[in-house]
């Protein structure tokens, strides 16, 4: 349109948040502050995480994802940078909370794994895909069955770009 709109301001350091697109806003994950500032059209709001809400991480990224209905939480293992480094006792799990008031709606158990990089959630909330050091694992949300695992293309890149609900 050529026009500048001013919608607020962002005082997080952008080296310590991440951005997702949701379908009607910007999401800003501050991993230090456990925070998310939403970016709209609206303008800008913040959402605060829960304490309850234990993340396993990346380095320092938590591994999550978000869209502008949901929060995807991986917890169980951290990502384990060392190929020598012993198999998890436990099973990463992917605990899907609502965005608008942080209530649990379903778990999912991908397994024994130390290799997550992060997560994204398609834009319908149909699936959840577990991008691994070695793979992309896609699990249909309704049943928790896996229902895609490709090897990744790259180990840089931990969150995808979906081109629709289902690629």
């Amino acid at each position: 349109s050529n026009t500048t709109r001013t919608l607020g301001a962002i005082s997080d350091a952008t080296s310590s948040s991440t951005v997702y697109r949701g379908n009607d806003a910007l999401y800003v994950l501050n991993r230090d502050a456990g925070r998310i500032t939403k970016v709209s059209a609206s303008g800008v709001s913040t959402i605060v995480l829960p304490n309850s809400i234990k993340t396993a991480s990346n380095a320092t990224l938590p591994i999550v994802a978000l869209n502008g209905e949901m929060l995807a939480v991986l917890s169980g293992n951290d990502f384990a940078y060392d190929e020598d480094a012993s198999q998890p006792t436990s099973a990463s799990i992917v605990t899907l909370y609502s965005l608008k008031d942080f209530s649990k709606l379903k778990e999912i158990n991908i397994g024994k794994r130390n290799d997550i990089l992060g997560l994204s959630l398609s834009p319908d909330n149909s699936f959840v895909v577990a991008i691994g050091n070695s793979s992309l694992t896609s699990y249909e949300i309704k049943s928790g069955k896996n229902g895609l695992s490709v090897p990744a293309v790259s180990i840089d890149a931990n969150t995808p770009t979906w081109k629709d609900n289902t690629s």
